[in-house]
Protein backbone atom coordinates (compact mmCIF):
# COMPACT_ATOMS: atom_id res chain seq x y z
CA UNK A 1 0.00 0.00 0.00
CA UNK A 2 1.52 3.08 -1.08
CA UNK A 3 1.66 5.73 2.27
CA UNK A 4 2.26 9.25 2.49
CA UNK A 5 5.82 8.62 3.96
CA UNK A 6 6.52 6.39 0.57
CA UNK A 7 5.64 9.57 -1.44
CA UNK A 8 7.69 11.64 -0.12
CA UNK A 9 10.58 9.62 0.17
CA UNK A 10 10.35 9.46 -4.06
CA UNK A 11 9.46 13.05 -3.91
CA UNK A 12 12.70 14.27 -2.55
CA UNK A 13 15.02 11.88 -4.46
CA UNK A 14 14.27 14.04 -7.07
CA UNK A 15 15.02 17.13 -5.23
CA UNK A 16 18.40 16.77 -3.89
CA UNK A 17 19.00 20.56 -2.93
CA UNK A 18 15.60 20.53 -1.18
CA UNK A 19 17.15 17.67 0.65
CA UNK A 20 20.38 19.43 1.80
CA UNK A 21 18.47 22.42 3.47
CA UNK A 22 16.37 19.74 5.37
CA UNK A 23 19.51 18.41 6.47
CA UNK A 24 21.09 21.47 7.56
CA UNK A 25 17.28 22.59 9.06
CA UNK A 26 16.57 25.24 6.58
CA UNK A 27 13.87 24.16 5.53
CA UNK A 28 10.41 25.57 7.07
CA UNK A 29 7.95 22.01 7.26
CA UNK A 30 4.70 23.59 7.20
CA UNK A 31 5.75 25.58 4.40
CA UNK A 32 7.04 22.41 2.06
CA UNK A 33 4.19 20.64 2.69
CA UNK A 34 2.12 23.28 1.31
CA UNK A 35 4.05 23.04 -1.86
CA UNK A 36 4.19 19.23 -2.01
CA UNK A 37 0.99 18.80 -1.39
CA UNK A 38 -0.45 18.93 -4.61
CA UNK A 39 2.12 16.35 -5.63
CA UNK A 40 0.95 13.91 -2.99
CA UNK A 41 -2.57 14.49 -3.65
CA UNK A 42 -1.61 13.67 -7.64
CA UNK A 43 -0.15 10.50 -6.04
CA UNK A 44 -2.58 9.02 -4.20
CA UNK A 45 -5.63 10.17 -5.63
CA UNK A 46 -7.21 11.07 -2.78
CA UNK A 47 -7.30 14.43 -0.18
CA UNK A 48 -4.22 14.71 2.06
CA UNK A 49 -4.36 16.40 5.20
CA UNK A 50 -1.71 19.21 5.87
CA UNK A 51 -0.60 18.11 8.90
CA UNK A 52 -0.02 14.61 8.27
CA UNK A 53 2.75 15.93 5.04
CA UNK A 54 4.68 17.48 7.58
CA UNK A 55 4.82 14.50 10.26
CA UNK A 56 5.87 12.51 7.12
CA UNK A 57 8.55 15.27 6.38
CA UNK A 58 9.68 14.94 9.88
CA UNK A 59 10.30 11.86 9.59
CA UNK A 60 11.85 11.68 6.58
CA UNK A 61 14.56 14.32 8.11
CA UNK A 62 15.19 12.48 10.85
CA UNK A 63 15.69 9.28 9.02
CA UNK A 64 17.85 10.68 6.43
CA UNK A 65 19.98 12.69 9.12
CA UNK A 66 21.12 9.30 9.82
CA UNK A 67 21.98 8.31 6.95
CA UNK A 68 26.27 7.51 6.00
CA UNK A 69 26.46 9.88 3.96
CA UNK A 70 26.44 12.53 6.60
CA UNK A 71 28.53 11.57 8.55
CA UNK A 72 31.76 12.02 6.47
CA UNK A 73 33.88 13.69 7.62
CA UNK A 74 37.75 14.75 6.29
CA UNK A 75 40.36 13.53 8.74
CA UNK A 76 43.12 15.54 9.78
CA UNK A 77 45.95 13.81 7.31
CA UNK A 78 44.64 15.09 3.89
CA UNK A 79 46.25 17.54 2.57
CA UNK A 80 46.05 19.91 0.38
CA UNK A 81 48.10 22.13 -2.52
CA UNK A 82 47.23 24.95 -4.71
CA UNK A 83 48.36 25.65 -8.28
CA UNK A 84 47.63 28.80 -10.01
CA UNK A 85 48.20 30.27 -13.53
CA UNK A 86 47.61 26.77 -15.42
CA UNK A 87 45.62 26.46 -18.64
CA UNK A 88 43.59 23.82 -20.62
CA UNK A 89 43.44 22.87 -24.11
CA UNK A 90 41.13 20.44 -25.41
CA UNK A 91 41.75 18.95 -28.97
CA UNK A 92 40.02 16.43 -31.11
CA UNK A 93 41.48 12.38 -30.05
CA UNK A 94 43.16 10.72 -32.50
CA UNK A 95 46.68 9.12 -32.48
CA UNK A 96 48.72 11.88 -34.09
CA UNK A 97 47.57 13.96 -31.31
CA UNK A 98 48.61 11.79 -28.59
CA UNK A 99 51.75 11.22 -30.04
CA UNK A 100 52.09 15.04 -30.24
CA UNK A 101 51.16 15.08 -26.34
CA UNK A 102 53.48 12.40 -25.28
CA UNK A 103 56.66 14.43 -27.60
CA UNK A 104 55.82 17.75 -25.39
CA UNK A 105 55.62 15.94 -22.44
CA UNK A 106 59.14 14.69 -22.50
CA UNK A 107 60.34 17.67 -23.02
CA UNK A 108 58.76 19.22 -19.39
CA UNK A 109 61.16 19.56 -16.47
CA UNK A 110 58.76 17.79 -13.82
CA UNK A 111 61.46 17.73 -11.29
CA UNK A 112 61.62 21.80 -12.03
CA UNK A 113 57.91 22.21 -10.95
CA UNK A 114 55.86 21.67 -14.45
CA UNK A 115 53.06 19.50 -14.25
CA UNK A 116 51.01 18.23 -16.75
CA UNK A 117 47.25 16.51 -16.87
CA UNK A 118 46.20 14.72 -19.34
CA UNK A 119 42.60 13.34 -19.64
CA UNK A 120 41.28 11.18 -22.47
CA UNK A 121 37.93 10.56 -23.05
CA UNK A 122 35.89 8.99 -26.11
CA UNK A 123 35.99 11.97 -28.93
CA UNK A 124 38.32 14.67 -27.24
CA UNK A 125 41.55 15.25 -24.87
CA UNK A 126 42.34 17.76 -22.37
CA UNK A 127 45.77 19.24 -21.48
CA UNK A 128 46.07 20.92 -18.61
CA UNK A 129 49.55 22.24 -17.86
CA UNK A 130 51.70 25.62 -16.94
CA UNK A 131 50.82 28.63 -18.38
CA UNK A 132 54.43 29.51 -19.61
CA UNK A 133 54.07 26.40 -21.90
CA UNK A 134 50.98 27.64 -23.47
CA UNK A 135 52.77 28.98 -26.60
CA UNK A 136 54.75 25.45 -26.70
CA UNK A 137 52.01 23.19 -26.79
CA UNK A 138 49.63 24.90 -28.74
CA UNK A 139 52.64 24.85 -31.42
CA UNK A 140 52.86 20.69 -30.69
CA UNK A 141 49.52 20.31 -31.78
CA UNK A 142 49.44 22.12 -34.71
CA UNK A 143 47.38 20.38 -37.24
CA UNK A 144 45.19 18.97 -35.08
CA UNK A 145 41.73 20.17 -34.15
CA UNK A 146 41.65 22.47 -30.66
CA UNK A 147 38.59 22.55 -29.60
CA UNK A 148 38.48 25.37 -26.62
CA UNK A 149 40.94 27.11 -24.95
CA UNK A 150 41.15 28.03 -21.07
CA UNK A 151 43.15 30.33 -19.76
CA UNK A 152 43.77 31.40 -16.17
CA UNK A 153 43.12 28.50 -14.24
CA UNK A 154 43.80 26.99 -11.40
CA UNK A 155 44.25 23.78 -9.82
CA UNK A 156 43.83 22.57 -6.32
CA UNK A 157 45.59 18.75 -5.63
CA UNK A 158 43.85 17.10 -2.32
CA UNK A 159 45.88 14.17 -0.88
CA UNK A 160 43.42 11.80 1.01
CA UNK A 161 43.64 8.68 3.56
CA UNK A 162 42.93 5.03 0.88
CA UNK A 163 39.75 4.85 3.04
CA UNK A 164 37.86 7.56 1.32
CA UNK A 165 38.19 5.80 -2.16
CA UNK A 166 35.46 3.20 -1.40
CA UNK A 167 33.65 5.44 0.68
CA UNK A 168 30.60 6.17 -1.07
CA UNK A 169 29.36 10.01 -1.62
CA UNK A 170 32.86 11.24 -0.62
CA UNK A 171 33.18 13.17 -3.73
CA UNK A 172 29.72 14.27 -3.70
CA UNK A 173 30.62 15.70 -0.56
CA UNK A 174 33.44 17.50 -2.00
CA UNK A 175 31.86 18.84 -5.04
CA UNK A 176 28.89 20.05 -2.40
CA UNK A 177 30.48 21.81 -0.19
CA UNK A 178 31.89 23.50 -2.83
CA UNK A 179 28.73 23.84 -4.90
CA UNK A 180 26.91 25.39 -1.69
CA UNK A 181 29.46 28.01 -1.34
CA UNK A 182 29.13 29.29 -4.96
CA UNK A 183 32.21 28.04 -5.98
CA UNK A 184 32.22 26.78 -9.77
CA UNK A 185 34.35 23.88 -10.08
CA UNK A 186 35.37 23.49 -13.76
CA UNK A 187 36.47 19.76 -13.05
CA UNK A 188 37.42 17.29 -10.53
CA UNK A 189 39.85 13.85 -11.36
CA UNK A 190 41.10 11.55 -9.13
CA UNK A 191 44.17 9.00 -9.14
CA UNK A 192 44.37 6.67 -6.32
CA UNK A 193 44.42 8.98 -3.21
CA UNK A 194 45.34 12.48 -5.13
CA UNK A 195 41.90 14.12 -5.66
CA UNK A 196 42.37 17.31 -8.56
CA UNK A 197 40.09 20.33 -8.76
CA UNK A 198 40.17 22.84 -11.18
CA UNK A 199 38.89 26.42 -11.06
CA UNK A 200 39.17 29.57 -12.45
CA UNK A 201 42.01 31.62 -10.86
CA UNK A 202 39.67 33.94 -9.58
CA UNK A 203 38.12 31.10 -7.81
CA UNK A 204 41.18 29.23 -6.22
CA UNK A 205 41.53 31.17 -2.72
CA UNK A 206 37.85 30.75 -2.04
CA UNK A 207 38.33 27.34 -2.63
CA UNK A 208 41.19 26.43 -1.17
CA UNK A 209 39.85 28.32 1.96
CA UNK A 210 36.65 26.28 1.47
CA UNK A 211 38.39 22.74 1.49
CA UNK A 212 40.71 23.71 4.13
CA UNK A 213 37.76 24.25 6.39
CA UNK A 214 37.24 20.68 5.84
CA UNK A 215 40.23 19.79 7.53
CA UNK A 216 40.15 19.66 10.99
CA UNK A 217 43.51 20.45 12.93
CA UNK A 218 45.26 17.32 14.29
CA UNK A 219 44.83 18.25 17.92
CA UNK A 220 40.98 18.61 17.47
Amino acid sequence: MVTIAHVVRKLMKDKPFIQECMNENLINFGALAEYLKPDIEKELGKDVKHLAISMALRRYTEDHQKSPLLQLKIDAKSELIAIANQIEIIVKKSSRALVAINKFANGLKIEDGDRLSVIQGSREISIVVNAKHYDKLKSSLSGEKIISIKRNLGIILMYIPKKYIDTPGFFYFLSKCLSFNNVNMLGMSNIKTEVSFLFENDDLPRAYEILCELIPKENS
